[in-house]
């Protein structure tokens, strides 16, 4: 049993059934939830806007499930021999939940599905084979009740890696060997993280199955520098002699060559004291690409940063000092690092552009840090609430990190971040509750070995009960969903309301918040909102009717024009009555696209239904684009074409009538 979406700290509420199906979610804050069951072999069952009152139990909340349809299938090589242990996962062909399955000993697996709908098969990280499938191609895609998929997966070729020492050529015997994919798109997020401990091979030597120009290769010895580097096509074909598992034949092979590593020194102390096990991270640290290019005013957006280590020699490494505060580390690549230091009682240090040199030590002296500086306070929650579960984050102005979380877990809300240098800090309480309906944001300044104590008030947020009537040709409109759009550096709360039978759609938003209501259609397109801000009051309730009056928008090409395979259409309305700087953003994928999973809509035709628009003038804005997998592993994982040329003009809808857009 899940509790859907998310509240204060962003955590989920997750409990399973006792024997007689009967269970219990507790510690849920006050609201309108949907909560979902769900069961191997069957659909997963979901009951929306269950009402929880403050401080009370809400009962009967009962599920019927239904049988799951099925995938099933065999996985072999291609001999036809079966492939066990290997786990095939699929993917909705629109948003959801995936399912996946692991193959038997004779190579069958069986996929219940919780959404009965088509599902993408895929399989990645299966030892010693290519990934197959997992791009919701049509060919890998399958209906539910299709029990005969066959999956041929294609062996990877055995590599034979020779470790040796740079210097000499002589084997290096000792050592550990990983293998990680390209990243696509120049993404390459925890690659090398988990890089085994070193162990003894014969003749230096080790086999593996490994996929040249696909995939790099990691060497990690003691003495030695660490190693990242493609694996090479067959450069250096071997002897025919028998391979270290015992069969025979010539393999390629790869020489791994090792160079003596460095190495950074030095001591720690606290006011002129040893600063005893202080904790030392060391990873690698940024650097200029171009150093003619001056640097950006936002070092997050500055394309000109980047690193000269790769993932392994860079990788994250935690350390203590001795007794004496004096640290070593070893067998460092030749690069730029950067060292965080952390103490008892200290303020965090961070000491950047620290340059290794290679088969050299590096001697950084005495690194003396201050004081801690401290930033503690207290969150006050409306009477009836509870401030445990929220989150702060503290983050230091100008610093490339995403600074340090606290979770409160008191009931006074107490909260307290210790360790800090002095500086400017953006104090920031997360969204979540309904009296938390944005972020809250105090700027804190420390002066060195400093303190400051912040409070933040929500005793006048209390949660407002809000009842909206939707209303369409002045009948109740069903299952649309109300979106509370306040005026707030955040835009809307996440968790929309939505309309029962009766056009009505109840629960708690954060009093004393300042907005309109909007009814907004599966596409996200606003069918209605209120005519002037409204004020909630906090602990109390508030009733609100929105209209709905709205013509429909189509989109048609010329009879010549052919959908792409993979494609998409973007959308952009400007209603003059928005708040500035706003929009509404609308896409269209084809069903090959990758961003199928995140639309309601599908183009499948050249003429393409938008659906309801609320009546009125908009400023308009479509473009459409045939989207091809990218040819190379560096930018976007995606190339698009521009298909025709883009549409911006002004329309205007009249309820009840349909506005056609020719596209060129």
């Amino acid at each position: 049993m899940r509790l859907e979406g998310h509240f204060p700290g962003g955590r989920g509420v997750v409990t399973f059934t006792e024997a007689d199906g009967r269970f219990e979610l507790g510690h849920l804050p006050p609201g309108a939830w949907t909560i979902a069951a769900l069961a191997e072999g069957w659909l997963t069952g979901k009951v929306e806007r269950v009402e929880v009152p403050q401080n009370r139990t809400t009962d009967g909340v009962d599920f019927r499930l239904e049988r799951a349809p099925s995938i099933a299938g065999l996985v072999v090589d291609e001999a036809g021999a079966p492939v066990a242990k290997v786990r095939v996962w699929g993917w909705p062909s629109r948003s959801g939940q995936g399912a996946g399955g692991t193959t038997r000993d004779d190579g069958s697996f069986v996929i219940h599905l919780p959404q009965d709908e088509p599902y993408a098969l895929g399989i990645e990280n299966a030892q010693g084979f290519e990934p197959w499938g997992g791009h919701r191609a049509p060919e890998t895609t399958f209906p539910p009740g299709t029990l005969d998929v066959r999956i041929v997966l294609k062996r990877v070729d055995r590599v034979r890696f020779r470790v040796v020492d740079d210097a000499t050529s002589e084997p290096v015997t000792t050592f550990a060997l990983a293998l990680e994919d390209v990243p696509e798109g120049g993404r390459s997020w925890n690659r090398f993280e988990r890089v085994p401990a070193p162990t003894e091979h014969a003749r230096g030597e080790v086999e593996l199955p490994a996929r040249a120009g696909k995939q790099e290769v990691g060497v990690l010895a003691p003495g030695y520098a660490p190693l990242q580097i493609t694996v090479a096509p067959a450069a250096e074909p071997s002897a025919a002699e028998p391979s270290a598992n015992g069969s025979a034949g010539a393999l390629p092979v790869q020489t791994l060559r090792l160079a003596r590593g460095g190495a950074l020194t030095g001591r720690i102390v606290l006011a002129g004291a040893p600063l005893a096990s202080a904790s030392l991270r060391l990873d690698r640290d940024t650097v200029q690409l171009d150093p003619t290019k001056p640097p950006s005013e936002d070092p997050w957006l500055d394309a000109n940063l980047g690193h000269d280590l790769g993932e392994l020699a860079g990788r994250k490494q935690i350390l203590a000092a001795s007794a004496d505060g004096a640290f070593r580390v070893d067998d460092l690549a030749p690069g730029t690092y950067r060292l965080t230091i952390d103490g008892a009682k200290a303020a965090r240090r961070v000491v950047g552009g620290l340059r290794v040199v290679a088969g050299a030590p590096q001697d950084l002296g005495v690194i003396e840090l201050a004081a801690e500086a401290r930033v503690t306070g207290r969150v006050l929650v409306p009477a009836g609430s509870t401030p445990v579960g929220l989150d702060l984050r503290l983050v230091e102005k100008g610093a490339m990190d995403f600074g340090r979380e606290f979770e409160i877990t008191t009931a006074d809300g107490a909260f307290a971040f210790g360790g800090l240098p002095g500086g400017a800090y953006s104090l920031t309480l997360g969204a979540g509750a309904p009296f938390v309906p944005a972020d809250v944001v105090r700027e804190v300044v420390l002066a060195a070995s400093g303190s400051a104590e912040v409070v933040i008030d929500l005793a006048g947020s209390a949660p407002c009960d809000v009842l909206v009537r939707v209303l369409r040709d002045g009948r109740p409109a069903p299952g649309v969903r109300v979106r509370w759009d306040f005026v707030a550096e955040v835009g809307h709360v996440d968790r929309p309301l939505v309309t029962d039978e009766h056009g009505l759609a109840r629960g708690q938003l954060g009093g004393g918040t300042r907005g309109r209501f909007v009814a907004v259609a599966p596409s996200g397109i606003e069918l209605a909102r209120s005519a002037e801000e409204r004020v909630l009051p906090a602990g109390a309730t508030f009733e609100e009717t929105l209209s709905i009056a709205a013509g429909e928008l189509v989109l048609e090409f010329p009879a010549d024009f052919a959908v792409p395979e993979a494609g998409v259409i973007h959308v952009r309305l400007r209603s003059p009555d928005a708040p500035a700087g706003t929009s509404t953003n609308v896409q269209v994928p084809t069903a090959g696209s990758p961003f199928a999973r995140f639309s309601e809509l599908r183009w499948t035709s050249r003429r393409v239904e938008l659906g309801q628009l609320a009546a009125g003038t908009y400023e308009l804005f479509v473009s459409a684009q045939e989207l091809a997998p990218a040819s190379s592993p560096e930018g976007a994982r995606y190339t698009s074409k521009a298909l025709g040329q883009p549409v911006q003009r002004s329309i205007e809808v009249r309820a009840g009538e349909t506005t056609v857009i020719s596209m060129p």
